[in-house]
């Protein structure tokens, strides 16, 4: 878990290892060799947020506009904050309260010393305070302001008493049964309600609700808190960048306006470089891309393309993993917005290469296919010289800088015949947060790196232990991930890449062929074949409309 408020609430933090940085860190593979130059010359510069105006083939993309890409890849926390604040202050408003109806402060303190007592008893002195705090991109202040607004939604949503329960509450918990299972109480739900108003009096009337009560039920609040928002937004009209709002915003909520620049006024102060750098990459690539396909005829209409979206977010309601959760979770695009104008421009040029699905190109690729989706593994070890500090959760000062020289020097000690493993322990800053006292023993949650030894892996795997995604990959156009899966020969060195971190040098131990063979005439596999090659053909045609587009910004 990243949020301090649920671990200051529930201990779901403590539930499992301290998230190490934060995934929207963009790789660049550096495809190089150490018997070649270790370092390539056209890799990217660290620019600063300066000059204001980007540029593409003279279409001017606006400073709210990279500011709201920002907002979305960096302040989803601060977004979320202030869409809750907004449905707080409507629910008190439909009850009539106002704030000098709780005793914040008071609780907000009593919360902070009791997560501090457990913060030391599950970490001791391998963790600061800080250092947890940082992890969960969380300092003092929000850590406060955090936990003040969710006691709020306790005391709003979930009073002591259920019958004192607004009918957001009702409604949701009545739906989805208490552990937030949905459809578990669905069936009688009137009953359920009834058994725990018949609970609350019986702890009444034996002196059980006391201070000690009260801490237990806000900090159990707190899990109910996902199915009742979920619950409560379902029936709100919520609009983002992908529902046409002006880039000013970054979200209304029954017109309530949440303003980009807002929000990143409070993400600005953490903004690295390299953070500027790749969102207007995305942004510069992106229009480029959509250029080229209008140029060539191929860019799909509006209509078209909301009847297919329409239908892929209806494909995804038939399954377990909504639409939303594969592109924010799996695919790691920093919106919805973002994944709409990757999509749209993938599937146009999905009609503008139909006929090169045939069986002799996609022949030719079915070696990749066939390592990719029949998960071959490969057992890799990668030495991360890295420009980003982990423990503390944010770019090291010169970091790249540093990390460059780190991994220059590195290279050439292997390169001399240094030892491979006393190299590897003695530079490789891959982290792993130390494991909580109450889960010792037990299997970790997440995937530990172990200095940067993976064990074996298949290339999904791979991508996600060195933080690379779909959406990194399209802006950069080739992975580190990648080049170690399909190109380092097993018993060889390659690198040093530059990646999501920093720059990696990694050595290839053993490869454990695919388990299952992919075949052009099973009609079941064909539509996996076919997409794969259009990623992969995708990728090279907006790599090349951004090397020919004029662009100003960067």
């Amino acid at each position: 878990m990243s949020s301090l408020l649920c671990f200051a609430s529930s201990l779901l933090l403590l539930s499992g290892p301290v998230s190490s940085a934060p995934v929207s860190s963009a790789p660049v593979a550096l495809r190089s060799e150490l018997s070649s130059a270790p370092i390539a010359a056209s890799e990217l510069s660290e620019a600063d947020e300066s000059p204001a105006d980007l540029i593409v083939n003279g279409e001017l993309i606006s400073t709210a506009a990279i500011h709201r890409e920002l907002a979305y890849r960096l302040g989803k926390r601060e977004i979320e904050t202030r869409k809750l604040e907004i449905i707080i202050q409507r629910e008190m408003e439909n009850q009539g309260l106002t704030l000098a109806d709780f005793d914040l402060d008071a609780e907000v303190e009593k919360m902070i010393a009791s997560t501090r007592e457990k913060m030391k008893a599950e970490y001791g002195d391998r963790l600061t305070e800080e250092e947890i705090l940082a992890n969960n991109n969380i300092d003092q202040t929000s850590w406060r302001s955090q936990t003040r607004l969710m006691l709020l939604f306790s005391y709003v949503f979930l009073p002591e008493n259920p019958e004192e329960w607004p009918p957001a509450t009702v409604k949701a918990l009545s739906d989805s049964g208490e552990d937030g299972e949905e459809g578990a109480e669905s069936e009688d739900g009137n009953a359920y309600m009834e058994s725990l108003i018949a609970a609350y009096k019986e702890r009444k009337a034996a002196g059980l609700i006391d201070e000690a009560s009260k801490q237990s039920r806000l900090q159990y609040n707190m899990l109910l808190r996902g199915p009742i928002l979920q619950s409560i937004e379902e029936g709100l009209d919520i609009r983002t960048a992908q529902d046409g709002i002006p880039a000013e915003l970054v979200m209304t909520v029954e017109g309530a306006e949440i303003r980009t620049e807002d929000i990143f006024n409070q993400i600005k102060g953490r903004l690295a470089p390299i953070e500027w750098r790749r969102t207007r990459l995305w942004l510069a690539k992106v229009t480029a891309m959509r250029q080229a396909l209008v140029k060539l005829g191929a860019y799909m209409d509006d209509e078209t393309f909301e009847t297919m979206w329409e239908e892929l977010d209806e494909s995804h309601r038939e399954t377990i993993f909504p639409l939303q959760a594969v592109v924010l979770g799996f695919k790691r695009f920093p919106s919805m917005s973002a994944y709409r104008n990757y999509y749209r421009g993938i599937e146009s040029y999905r009609t503008l290469i139909k006929d090169e699905f045939n069986d002799v190109n996609l022949g030719k690729h079915m070696d990749r296919v066939n390592r990719l989706l029949g998960l071959e593994e490969v057992e890799a070890e990668v030495i991360l010289l890295s420009a980003y500090d982990f423990t503390m959760a944010e770019w090291k000062e010169n970091g790249w800088e540093t990390a460059k020289e780190r991994a220059i020097k590195v290279s050439r000690e292997i390169a001399e015949g240094g030892n491979w493993d006393e190299i590897l322990l003695a530079n490789s800053d891959f982290w792993d947060p130390p494991v909580p006292e109450s889960q010792k023993g037990e299997p970790q949650r997440g995937s530990l790196r172990n200095r940067g030894k993976f064990g074996p892996k298949n290339r999904n795997s791979l991508l996600q232990m060195v933080a690379e995604n779909d959406f990194e990959i399209f802006i950069n156009g080739s992975s580190v991930g990648d080049a170690i899966f399909f190109d380092i020969e097993t018993g060889k060195i390659g690198g040093p890449y530059k990646g999501p971190y920093g720059y990696y040098i990694a050595r290839v131990k053993s490869r454990t062929p695919a388990i299952k063979s992919y075949d052009l005439a099973d009609a079941t596999h064909r539509p996996s074949i076919e997409m794969d090659y259009l990623q992969v053909r995708f990728n090279q045609f907006a790599a090349q409309a951004m090397a020919e587009a004029e662009v100003e910004g960067l």
